[in-house]
């Protein structure tokens, strides 16, 4: 059978690479409705370590960025409001795919489950639509995601240009206290350095929790 992560990169469109995934992946059902959702500051590496995860477990990967990346190609970039506006859309498209998997690994900058925030994706709904829930958090320091969040380069509509490094600082601040979410069953990876020879140990952790 063809592994589901080979057709990942070979469909354009987020919802319709979504829903093929999703058939194909109710061929795959060893992991019995298992998330795996990647939290960690912007910068500290989730995409990096989402990609490398659905490489070693031949599970589907859905990024929100995809999504709201779509969005910019079909409506346009603007400023700030603009994308915040967005952004709430490709929350909405990115559940409703989400929901239709039976295994999954997630992806977004997380609305935060305390402190009645409204920024992020929310994530309250993970833990009601499966039975094993896995939060995979990325931990890195503010320095070090700061410094990868300014080197990065993403689609222009993000507008990551309109902050100065003193208000990345500040932002990832801010949303750190946050961190981990609480949703699901944890296993952290520390991306500071080279994580390379502690992944498989967060694989075999995934595994034991599944």
């Amino acid at each position: 059978m063809v592994s589901p992560s080979k057709f990942l990169t070979k469909v354009v469109n987020a919802t319709y690479q979504a829903r093929l995934l999703s058939a194909l992946c109710m061929l795959e059902n060893d992991l019995n409705n298992t998330c795996i959702n990647i939290s960690g500051l912007p910068g500290s590496g989730k995409t990096t370590i989402a990609k490398r995860l659905r490489e070693e477990l031949g599970l589907p990967l859905l990024d929100k960025d995809v999504f709201l990346e779509e969005l910019f190609e079909e409506r346009g970039v603007g400023g700030i409001d603009w994308r915040k506006s967005l952004s709430r859309e490709a929350d909405s498209k990115f559940i409703a795919v989400a929901r239709s998997f039976n295994n999954v690994i997630l992806v977004s900058h997380w609305r935060p489950l305390i402190g009645g925030v409204d920024f992020g994706t929310p994530s309250d709904w993970i833990v009601k639509n499966f039975k094993n829930v896995i939060e995979l958090n990325v931990v890195c320091s503010i320095e070090k995601s700061a410094e990868r969040f300014r080197d990065r380069v993403r689609h222009s509509g993000h507008v990551d240009d309109s902050k100065s490094l003193s208000q990345v600082i500040d932002m990832l601040r801010s949303y750190g206290q946050y961190l981990p979410l609480g949703v699901g069953k944890l296993v952290q990876i520390d991306t500071n350095d080279d994580w390379i020879d502690s992944f498989q140990g967060v694989v075999n952790a995934i595994n034991k929790k599944t």
